[in-house]
């Protein structure tokens, strides 16, 4: 098993170079749906303050930070109903804001994804066409058929399915962290605890998996 372990690693890497050569000439709109996808990390940060509001000062008789206490109007802060419609509100707001990030996110997604399907189609096909008649004649035009149709919707899957969400998950992930842990460190430990778990189930359906 470990010896054919850096086999595997090799070709998955000449795999994925080999895609991302493909997904070059649209490089520019991978990396405007990474940067649009980024939105999202802030946005998901924006739900735990409102809650921190209402259970600290609502809930509870523990000052506002200086930060949210220079956003709160006095009168807001001295009522706690007030408080706590305003985070009501918020809340709403915020929810609002980040289903209007995943819609925009998820059409932009769909748009740039036929877009490489499709190049990466008429490529096969092309090369296809280049092909011997005696290349055809001894090759299953199911074959073919298959790599065109249904091989070649990989480029998506991996470049905007895989790459970027990767990339803005890894961030989202060290900013929740970190504001879970100025929050409660306790918390943010143990939402960290199931992280390697997670990691050694996924190794292992994608070792049974390939």
């Amino acid at each position: 098993m470990t010896s054919k372990q850096p086999d595997r690693s090799y070709a998955d890497t000449q795999l994925y170079r080999r895609l991302g050569g493909a997904a070059r000439p649209y490089g520019r709109h991978l990396l405007t749906l990474f940067l649009v996808s980024l939105i999202g990390a802030p946005l998901a940060l924006l739900i735990p303050l409102p809650i921190k509001v209402v259970v600290d000062g609502v809930l509870g008789d523990k000052p506002l930070s200086p930060a949210i206490a220079a956003l709160v109007p006095d009168a807001w802060e001295a009522d706690k109903q007030q408080l706590l419609w305003a985070c009501v509100i918020a809340i709403v707001v915020f929810s609002i804001l980040i289903q209007l990030h995943a819609l925009a996110t998820w059409i932009y997604k769909t748009w740039i994804g036929e877009k490489l399907v499709l190049g990466f189609r008429a490529r096969l096909f092309d090369h296809l066409a280049s092909l011997s008649l005696g290349f055809h004649a001894r090759q299953n035009s199911a074959d073919a058929l298959h790599r065109v149709q249904v091989d070649a919707a990989s480029i998506k899957d991996v470049s905007v399915y895989g790459a970027i969400p990767l990339a803005t998950s890894l961030l989202t992930v060290v900013a929740l962290t970190y504001v879970t842990a100025r929050i409660d460190l306790t918390l943010a430990l143990v939402a960290l605890a199931a992280g390697p778990v997670v990691f050694v189930l996924t190794e292992i359906y994608r070792g049974r998996l390939r």
